[in-house]
């Protein structure tokens, strides 16, 4: 087993030491997005072996590629697939097992994203659950298919989880101030809100005539209260 020390890294295998470098020179990239190389469908209730383009991944690096789950809108098209390996050989082409457990048939354009590719480090570690996946001989669509087309347009749903604002006003936008509330002038300095009959509230002008002192404005501060 290969176990990683701090900084300065340095790797142990039982008894034997030696320097480690996590660093990745070039145009490669420890983490890629991986996209589509050609057009696919992706036939509902069915898992397909999609050619993605790993031309980003470094050569003879182990990554760990994760699918994205994906949906549409109306949530009829689900894509998923299982966490696998993959390293970058000759070929800069490589497949991402990808299955839509929707019930529409889903058409990727050549291009689009479908998983994430992140590189191993020391310390990682792959175990074989044991578990096989057979497939069986690709199925040829109807010409009289439908498939939904992933669009590049904003994500509808995009901005739902955002934070909340908290200067935002509650029920909506603000509202316009060529609309104030009704109000009337009470004994030339306090303005109070109407009722729908258009009168103030007798106990609100009692309460200010009162306590006229301690409700008085500051001039030189509007919002100072004395």
């Amino acid at each position: 087993m290969i176990s990683p020390s701090p900084p300065p890294v340095v790797a142990r295998v039982d008894q034997h030491t030696f320097a480690v470098s996590e660093k990745i020179a070039g145009p490669f990239s420890p983490e890629v997005e991986l996209h589509t190389a050609v057009d696919v469908v992706v036939p509902h209730h069915h898992n397909v072996w999609v050619p993605v383009d790993a031309g980003g991944l470094a050569p003879d690096v182990d990554y760990c590629v994760h699918p994205r789950l994906s949906a549409s809108p109306d949530e009829t098209v689900q894509l998923a697939g299982p966490t696998g390996l993959m390293t970058k050989g000759v070929d800069a082409r490589r497949h991402v097992l990808l299955g839509n457990f929707g019930a529409a048939d889903c058409h990727l354009a050549r291009g689009t994203i479908v998983a994430d590719a992140v590189a191993t480090r020391v310390g990682n570690a792959l175990h074989d659950s044991g578990r096989l996946f057979s497939l069986s001989a690709a199925a040829s669509p109807s010409p009289s298919y439908r498939a939904f087309i992933a669009s590049a347009e904003p994500d509808p749903l995009s901005g739902v989880a955002d934070p909340i604002d908290a200067f935002e006003p509650e029920g909506g936008a603000d509202p316009d101030p060529r609309h104030d509330s009704a109000t009337v002038e009470i004994d030339g300095h306090f303005r109070i809100g109407v009722d729908d009959s258009g009168h103030p509230s007798p106990a609100v002008i009692s309460l200010l005539r009162r306590h006229e002192k301690a409700f008085a404005l500051d001039c030189a501060r509007w919002d100072h209260v004395a």
